[in-house]
């Protein structure tokens, strides 16, 4: 089975010129001017806002790298499990102190670019026969903010630098290979769903604010290099060992404590935003009947990037999202090693009213005894049948399906 090449994966739906009768943006202008010549058009056709939702929602990816260029922030962190601050780049050699506050306040952003990008691709009633164009090669991230497209810039490479196996795909800086891709009216509800996605992943961060475990951990980091000195004799591990174990101090001290229950629904509810979102893509994607320089095909299309999927994936998709949907709402239980098959923890009230989290007592159990409960268990079958159906490139392909 031929892989999708990573480049082509997450930047999937960043898309943006449009055609209606066939508008193309230039892509290599950059997302700001796009979007400035999108916003200042008077009458949008159905294309133009669809691309102006698309480039919002670049828009939204380009600032929070922005952000963190400016005080280096994650630098080096592609392990971390977060989408947005796993994403690289090259180092500012200028850059400013970094502050504590910064992490939350690029997901506060975040929330608002992608709620406006939404809000946009909302109004984009494309018809059967519109299609919005875009050379996914030539899209680019001005991180520097510099306005100069930068060889490290191009989409497909950070995507690339950022999940790629390499055993599957291999991209340089400055390379920027043709990938011609027509968006259609299916996509506008894929480019919904990551925004979706998106927001839910923001407002869980924000849930468990990781500000004050920051600001700890990095107090305690001067603390012991002012007194190791710049002696480096006698250390057991290396710097990047320091600095991986910050960041695990970071990220055990903003879980292990009670989040905010509000954010946590808005996070709950913009994951069940995503599948209603999915399965409105799904159901335009079956209903076409065209071969068009497809993004996502159908059983009876091809792929433009030259990808291949078995012709169920799509409902095999879709059982793995109604099978999360199901934990989220209550419907089923997750399971624990306590319990056995016929008891579960109830996600749905643990969300409603969430305990301090503490990793040991929920594995114990005692932590989770109240939202306990006999009912149906989630399985988790059709995840398994999908990591069977993709084998190595499973975890691009869900990247790309949102």
């Amino acid at each position: 089975m031929r892989t999708l090449p990573l480049a082509a994966m997450l930047l999937a739906g960043w898309t943006m010129p449009a055609l209606g009768d066939t508008l193309e943006l230039d892509a290599g202008k950059g997302l700001s001017a796009l979007e400035a010549e999108l916003v200042a058009v008077d009458q949008p056709t159905a294309n133009q806002t669809f691309a102006l939702g698309a480039v919002r929602f670049l828009r939204g990816i380009e600032r929070t790298l922005q952000e963190r260029y400016r005080s280096n922030a994650a630098v080096g962190s592609q392990w971390t499990p977060v989408p947005v601050l796993r994403l690289p780049f090259e180092p500012n050699p200028d850059p400013e102190p970094f502050q504590p506050e910064m992490v939350r306040d690029i997901f506060d952003d975040l929330t608002s670019d992608m709620e406006i990008a939404r809000n946009t691709l909302s109004k984009a009633s494309l018809g059967i026969e519109d299609k919005v164009q875009v050379d996914l090669g030539q899209l680019w991230l001005d991180i520097d903010g510099d306005g100069v497209r930068g060889d490290d810039e191009a989409l497909i490479f950070i995507v690339a630098a950022s999940l790629a196996d390499p055993r599957l795909v291999e991209v340089s800086p400055g390379e920027a290979e043709p990938m011609l891709v027509r968006f259609d009216a299916a996509d506008v509800q894929w480019f919904a769903a990551y925004t979706h996605f998106l927001s839910a992943i923001s407002e869980f961060v924000i849930a468990f604010d990781p500000t004050e475990t920051i600001r700890h951990v990095l107090e305690s980091r001067d603390r012991m290099d002012a007194l190791r000195g710049s002696a480096e004799d006698g250390m057991f591990f290396s710097p990047d060992d320091a600095a991986f174990a910050d960041a695990f101090a970071t990220i055990y001290g903003a879980i292990n404590r009670e989040p905010d229950q509000q954010h946590l629904v808005r996070a709950r509810d913009h994951f069940l935003g995503m599948v209603r979102a999915n399965r409105a893509f799904w159901e335009a994607v079956n209903a076409e009947t065209d071969d068009d320089a497809e993004w996502i095909p159908n059983g009876s299309q091809s792929a433009a990037l030259g990808f291949q999927m078995p012709p169920d994936t799509g409902p095999v998709w879709l059982g793995v999202l109604q099978d999360a949907e199901a934990v989220l709402t209550g419907e089923k239980l997750v399971g624990h090693w306590r319990l056995g098959a016929d008891a579960g923890i109830n996600v749905a009230k643990l969300i409603e009213n969430p305990p301090a989290v503490d990793i040991v007592t929920w594995f114990q159990g005692e932590a989770l005894v109240p939202f306990m409960e006999k009912g149906e268990v989630a399985s988790w079958q059709n995840t398994q049948r999908f990591m069977r159906m993709f084998q190595g490139g499973a975890l691009l392909f869900m990247v790309l399906l949102n």
